[in-house]
């Protein structure tokens, strides 16, 4: 199984507005359109998209999984993936997945959380750094797939800014 993930697009700041009301600004879905239509090269598009049940996760998921996308996978809003989330309560849902023959999911989260789950179920790679800037995807494969999805069960494939999927889309 792969799993691709990803933190939300560029949103506004948080001065004045409450976390949970953060939207992009128009400069991040601009991004991330530019994003999703680089990601349509991907050899196995995700079946199921796990996403925070924030606006910026939900409009990050949209534009780069939803309406345009032609392989449009299964969108879910997942509670355990709002800020804070832990690695660990997300493993459950991954082994649900792969036990549903699932090859490949998305998880859209926020920062530092989507770095804490790239360093969780990646095994340990000297010199890689997981910062995920806005936008940013990693790639982790699980292959073979572990008899029960757990931490370092799966090898960093690729992590990429939106500017370099922009600029160049992954294999």
């Amino acid at each position: 199984m792969r799993i691709y993930i990803m933190r939300h697009g560029q949103a506004e700041s948080g001065w004045g507005i409450k976390d949970h009301e953060r939207q992009l600004t128009n400069e991040g879905k601009n991004e991330l359109r530019q994003v999703a239509a680089n990601l349509c090269h991907l050899k196995l598009p995700p079946k199921t998209v796990l996403h925070s049940p924030l606006i910026r996760t939900t409009q990050t998921t949209t534009i780069v999984f939803g309406t345009d996308n032609p392989h449009r996978p299964e969108i879910n809003a997942l509670h355990a993936l709002k800020p804070g989330a832990c690695p660990v309560d997300i493993e459950h849902e991954l082994q649900l997945l792969q036990n549903d023959g699932h090859k490949s999911v998305a998880i859209i989260g926020h920062a530092p959380d989507v770095s804490a789950f790239c360093q969780h179920f990646a095994k340990p790679t000297r010199g890689t750094t997981t910062h995920f800037s806005p936008g940013t995807i990693a790639c982790i494969d699980l292959s073979p797939p572990p008899a029960k999805i757990r931490k370092a069960a799966g090898n960093l494939v690729w992590i990429l800014s939106a500017a370099e999927i922009i600029a160049e889309p992954p294999l």
